[in-house]
């Protein structure tokens, strides 16, 4: 299959990730229920964006003027900072301080992915139409 169809069908099943952690973020927290889907989330993921960088790797060597290469590391980079956050909550803080850090950094974590895909879809769409 070709790496932009397959990083697109990728994208469907991050979405949907983010939906489900989006939902358990407004329900009472089940720490280990979410830590689960937090990995699972997370190693799929973490597959996923080596895909993505190692074919924008590829446009870039293809491509001197591709300047979106270091925007979608740099976005990849920003997006695991806001991660590790929420990570170092669900293992090291009570109930009350988790339920506040997801309200507000899951928040913006989720927000700023969603962001991300966009940015990454729209760029998919307006270079390579055909795949």
């Amino acid at each position: 299959m070709h790496p932009i169809k397959v990083i697109k069908e990728e994208h469907v099943v991050i979405k949907n990730f983010l939906k489900e952690i989006e939902s358990s973020i407004k329900d009472k927290i089940n720490r280990q229920t979410l830590l689960a889907l937090l990995r699972k989330f997370e190693s799929f993921w973490s597959q996923h964006e080596e895909k993505e960088e190692n074919f924008f790797k590829t446009i870039s060597t293809l491509d001197n003027d591709f300047p979106y290469h270091k925007t979608i590391i740099t976005d990849h980079k920003n997006l695991r900072g806001h991660w590790k956050v929420i990570i170092g909550y669900i293992k090291n803080k009570s109930d009350l301080e988790l339920q506040t850090a997801l309200e507000t950094d899951g928040k913006m974590f989720l927000d700023k992915f969603q962001e991300h895909i966009a940015y990454e879809e729209k760029f998919l769409t307006n270079n390579f139409r055909k795949a």
